[in-house]
């Protein structure tokens, strides 16, 4: 293990396990390890919906894009009681990891697992769902190689690499979920910490959404957006 770690391997990768949310995941190299910012993601889900529980008492679906380790899908399957989370990624290998974890932490009759590119599983269900969230790739492509060594040597690159600009998956996620989202319901978002400005801008060209809410992290960097579908 020493030794592993000596090549810069993450210590999730080593012990096949990570904490999120307070749960214990099993990782592998076939998804990127859980970090703590991304819990912000969670918690901005979960204040939505008790915000909107008294029109959300009879179900709340959720849809995870490019879910990975299933680590926020779980996470919320735990916390919101009466929520189905559908639950996307283009990876199979990932896919067989996040089903572990539903089956570790007892939501796997919660959560629906779907091998695809983002929205292709549910191309036949829109204005379904309730609240779409999703940890895309974001990083710069140009900065790829610049990255911590245990992530750029490690961590799954297809689930890192955002583009040129790092914006290629908001611009699909953005105007896609228009579709799939019911009139007045929600798209919540983890985002680099220096590209606010630019994802506000993507969703008002989109058009649709009411103005975003921007949630930074403990360090102070901007970390989720999440704005409403417009009726």
């Amino acid at each position: 293990m020493l030794a592993r770690r000596a090549t810069g391997e993450p210590v999730a990768y080593i012990t096949g396990r990570r904490e999120f949310w307070s749960l214990d995941f099993f990782v592998t190299p076939a998804a990127l390890v859980p970090r703590p910012e991304t819990e912000l993601l969670v918690e901005a889900t979960v204040g939505l919906f008790e915000a909107e529980s008294q029109i959300l008492d009879l179900g709340f679906r959720v849809l995870d894009l490019g879910t990975g380790s299933g680590a926020i899908a779980v996470a919320l399957a735990k916390e919101i009681g009466n929520a189905e989370i559908w639950a996307t990624d283009i990876s199979s290998d990932a896919l067989q990891i996040a089903e572990i974890n539903a089956r570790r932490h007892g939501v796997e009759e919660k959560v629906h697992f779907f091998a695809g590119n983002l929205f292709e599983p549910v191309s036949d269900r829109p204005e379904f769902f309730d609240m779409i969230v999703s940890n895309p790739p974001y990083i710069r492509r140009g900065a790829l190689d610049t990255l911590p060594r245990d992530v750029r040597d490690f961590e799954p690159r297809v689930a890192l690499d955002g583009g040129r600009d790092g914006l290629d998956f908001y611009r699909r996620i953005i105007p896609g979920a228009r579709r799939h989202l019911a009139a007045g319901r929600f798209l919540a978002l983890e985002i680099g910490a220096d590209m606010g400005d630019e994802i506000v801008r993507l969703f008002v060209d989109a058009g649709g959404y009411a103005p975003p809410r921007l949630y930074r992290d403990y360090a102070g960097k901007d970390r989720v957006l999440c704005a409403r579908r417009l009726v």
